[in-house]
């Protein structure tokens, strides 16, 4: 089963197709950030709340809480599995409410990182999904990955590693959801 085409906004483009198919939720991006800048988005626990959820609670080492709250009193819960600075991202996956059936841990999502000029593609892989929550899922991959864009997009130049960003560290990006993200 395919899922509509991949929605770019502001700095992420889609490529391809993002795929449900008979095992996984696959989705790929390019972002205009290098990976460096990109696994910090993944693994910190405020730029992580930039474009997922409002509040985080990582630890990012084999075995660690990978814990974010994406509603008030909502927590999605897993550990991290696999970590390869900045290439390659596993953690385990899943809902701390009963009703959403993906107990904490259940399902695994795997972040590939693979440097694009100075950008880089994300490739995401959601597996061991119940056939009936792959598509909310998907769903939720489609409107939280475009917001990442955004996020590393509004990155501080500092964060993306140059001066050349048209933008200073404490102005206000009017696009972003969080206020202390610098303007354009």
């Amino acid at each position: 089963l395919e899922a509509a085409p991949g929605a770019a906004r502001r700095g992420g483009r889609a490529r391809g197709r993002d795929v449900i198919d008979a095992d996984a939720v696959r989705h790929e991006i390019d972002l205009d950030a290098p990976p460096e800048v990109v696994w910090r988005y993944l693994t910190e626990t405020a730029l992580l709340s930039q474009w997922i959820g409002i509040s985080a609670e990582l630890d990012p080492v084999v075995g660690g809480a990978f814990r974010f709250e994406i509603v008030p009193g909502e927590w999605c819960e897993g550990r991290y599995v696999e970590l390869d600075p900045p290439r390659h991202l596993i953690v385990t996956w899943g809902w701390t409410t009963p009703s959403f059936r993906l107990p904490p841990g259940t399902s695994r999502v795997t972040f590939e990182l693979t440097a694009n000029g100075a950008g880089t593609r994300l490739a995401l892989v959601h597996d061991h999904l119940p056939g009936e929550l792959r598509a909310i899922h998907d769903d939720g991959w489609t409107r939280f990955l475009p917001a990442l864009a955004q996020a590393v997009e509004c990155a501080p130049r500092v964060e993306r590693g140059g001066s050349d960003q048209p933008w200073g560290v404490s102005e206000i990006c009017p696009g972003c959801r969080v206020a202390d993200r610098p303007a354009r």
